[in-house]
């Protein structure tokens, strides 16, 4: 499934979406910044999970 974050979602929401996520997901990412954040998110998971990121560049 895609998961895709808006401009506005940083890393207390990228994390809860994590938990959310399935092995599989992608996450579609609006910039490299959010890019960052998703990976402070992703690496204080307890367990972690194998899903791929896409960044998107936002036009917004």
């Amino acid at each position: 499934m895609e998961v895709k974050v808006s401009p506005g979602q940083w890393i207390s929401a990228m994390s809860a979406q994590l938990e959310a996520a399935s092995d599989g997901d992608c996450f579609l990412l609006p910039s490299h910044i959010h890019l960052h954040a998703f990976e402070i998110a992703r690496q204080s998971m307890t367990v972690p999970k194998s899903v791929t990121v896409e960044v998107i560049l936002c036009q917004e």
